[in-house]
């Protein structure tokens, strides 16, 4: 089990102190604002001692010296564009967390400073575990926006009788005037029927009505996790601390830091495993990131535009990458 007193020593307290200030030493400009916007729910802030934060909010890495540890809330776009931003950790004393389903993403010299992270459900015999309420409904949460949406997540679930869908379709800042068309993100919905079985019923809900509605021993499955854009969500972590199941989570572990009774994130040391030496292969020998001309086309990074319209952090080239990298890593 690691040190705890780097999570809930005196240090680790003026640490996280000064974390939850980050007005002083992170200030927040016009890129956090529209991609956090963007992102909500899932960019919600919450509290935890791991630090969770995006990678497009550091300013500088020399910032994060402050620091013992902090984490990455990324999904795979926002990592390759730090990676990319950042080729060497140069003097980086800070641990920087991310998704365990993500370490093949971290080139070789900067696999001493990062350490990996997975939620699990809690199997403390001490916690309640009440009766499904709803054993056969599963609440489907769909980013419509998101064009990297993995769909083979959905392989296996036509044995449920009832879906319930949260749609999100959100719209980055000041590009909302633009293509009125939602056709096609629209049309989401019906391929997720397509996949499921159109026999099932559906039921399209809200963000506030699904949280306001009893989750104790309910299903829940969050499309866009671990996707392009997140891989950490708040609204997920929302609903695990209400007793609900998600369907993609692991049981118990080791190294816990625990998030609520229902729910913790297991920490884990960097390895390149097996599993994941494929797709990143694929990356830095066929695609030669971050150099090579599939990645040479990203925005250069301007923080000091007011513009909305004119901040852009990432090409929908990159996006198409991305949707082709994760359906590899799988």
């Amino acid at each position: 089990m690691k040190d705890k007193n780097i999570f809930f020593g005196p240090l680790a307290n003026e640490e996280t102190n000064l974390f939850n200030r980050r007005m002083n030493w992170c200030p927040e400009d016009t890129v956090d604002e529209k991609y956090l916007e963007y992102l909500r729910p899932h960019s919600k802030v919450y509290f935890s001692r791991l630090r969770p934060m995006f990678s497009f909010e550091v300013k500088s890495l020399e910032s994060l010296n402050q620091f013992s540890h902090v984490l990455f809330r990324d999904g795979l776009v926002f990592l390759l564009r730090f990676f990319q931003r950042y080729r060497e950790p140069s003097k980086l004393k800070c641990k920087i967390y991310i998704h365990e389903s993500f370490r093949w993403v971290v080139p070789k010299s900067w696999q001493e400073n990062i350490e990996l992270y997975q939620i699990v459900e809690s199997t403390d015999p001490n916690t309640v575990s009440p009766k499904k309420q709803k054993p056969n409904e599963l609440n489907l949460i769909i980013d419509l926006h998101d064009k990297t949406l993995d769909y083979r997540k959905l392989d296996g679930l036509s044995h449920y009788e009832a879906i319930r869908i949260i749609p999100f379709l959100n719209v980055l800042r000041g590009e909302d005037f633009l293509d009125y068309e939602r056709s096609t993100q629209l049309h989401v919905i019906e391929r997720v029927k397509n996949i499921l079985g159109p026999a099932l019923s559906y039921q399209l809900s809200s963000w506030s009505e699904l949280i306001g509605s009893d989750l104790k021993g309910a299903s829940f499955l969050n499309l866009g996790e671990r996707g392009a854009f997140y891989s950490d969500s708040a609204l997920s972590h929302t609903l695990l601390s209400k007793g609900a199941h998600g369907i993609e989570y692991k049981k118990g572990g080791e190294n816990l830091i625990s998030l609520s009774p229902y729910h913790s994130f297991e920490l884990l040391s960097f390895d390149l495993d097996g599993e994941y030496r494929e797709v990143n292969e694929v990356l830095y020998h066929d695609l030669d990131f971050p150099t090579g001309p599939a990645f040479t086309s990203e925005p250069s990074l301007e923080r000091g535009v007011e513009d909305y319209f004119k901040v852009h952090y990432y090409s929908t080239g990159l996006l198409d990458l991305c949707e082709y990298l994760i359906k590899k890593r799988r």
